[in-house]
């Protein structure tokens, strides 16, 4: 074996041209030294390519300091993979320390579909617990929803569902233009309502008592039949005391021109008084009777 090295150098790779075979020679640029082996240029005292593995590396020494900012990591790489769904214990709490005044902080579920189309299901928060057996059961969600897909003219949806004797129910929907209940869901309302558009029913329940300042112009309709013992302030015939019906009251001064419907005969009980400038008609056709 010899015993002198030969040490060359300069700001370059070497080649074979520049050392011969047991020479070496330092690269000060690359800061690196190389060894002529036999005729190939080989590295020394680095680390090779591919030399370096989880074994090599003492545990917790690469920080966040040590990963580029730019690195991109794929989320397949982590584990639990973002790629797939994620589980945790305890509460999760979302944090913003922004002092101006967009919203802070947001949760965003992003649907990166290739295909959006009308009525096509998003994000959704499920809340789920246990049934007295057991079993795991969905209470209740909420969920979000494309109604018009079309650019330029989109239209989202919210929907409520609840656990209805035993089966997932949507209860609400929540779309651009109104809020509905469905599947046989009631609104009710502890405190008062105040609509200021149309109110539309197709059947109304309670006594009514309540309602005031009908206008009569906007009664349409057909009135059910009634037999009249619900009505009140209304003179109904014969009166009497008990169980009577024998008299027939009517007042003594006729204080408003009236005339007797044509083709009608009338009859009153005397003495009647006519107030001066007030007329009574009765037709040819017709006859007043005062008894």
């Amino acid at each position: 074996m010899a015993n002198v090295i030969k040490l060359k150098r300069g700001t370059s790779t070497p080649t074979t041209s520049n050392i011969v075979d047991g020479e070496v020679a330092i690269d000060k640029s690359a800061k690196k030294f190389f060894l002529n082996d036999g005729g190939t240029i080989k590295e020394i005292g680095g680390i090779p390519d591919s030399s370096v593995t989880s074994a090599k590396i003492a545990d917790g020494a690469i920080v966040n300091a040590d990963v580029n900012a730019s690195a991109a990591i794929d989320g397949s790489k982590i584990s639990p993979a973002f790629t797939s769904d994620i589980t945790g214990t305890g509460n999760l709490t979302l944090t913003s320390t922004d002092t101006g005044s967009s919203a802070a902080p947001e949760l965003e579920l992003y649907r990166n579909s290739a295909s959006p189309a009308d009525a096509d299901y998003l994000g959704q928060l499920k809340f789920t617990g246990e049934s007295d057996d057991g079993s795991k059961e969905v209470y209740a969600k909420i969920t979000g929803k494309i109604s018009d897909a079309s650019s330029g003219t989109e239209d989202g949806i919210i929907e409520f569902a609840h656990r209805k004797a035993g089966s997932n129910v949507i209860t609400a929907r929540f779309t651009s233009t109104a809020f509905k209940l469905i599947n046989g869901t009631e609104l009710e309302a502890e405190g008062g309502a105040t609509i200021t558009g149309t109110c539309t029913a197709t059947t109304f329940s309670g006594s009514g008592a309540s309602l005031t300042n009908l206008p009569a112009a906007n009664l349409t309709g057909t009135l059910p039949a009634i037999d009249g013992s619900n009505l009140t302030g209304i003179s109904a015939g014969a009166t009497g005391g008990g169980s009577d019906e024998i008299f027939y009251e009517n007042g003594q001064n006729v204080t408003t021109d009236y005339t007797i419907t044509n083709g009608k005969n009338a009859m009153s009980a005397g003495p009647i008084t006519i107030d001066s400038g007030v007329t009574v008609t009765v037709g040819a056709g017709e006859t007043l009777t005062i008894v």
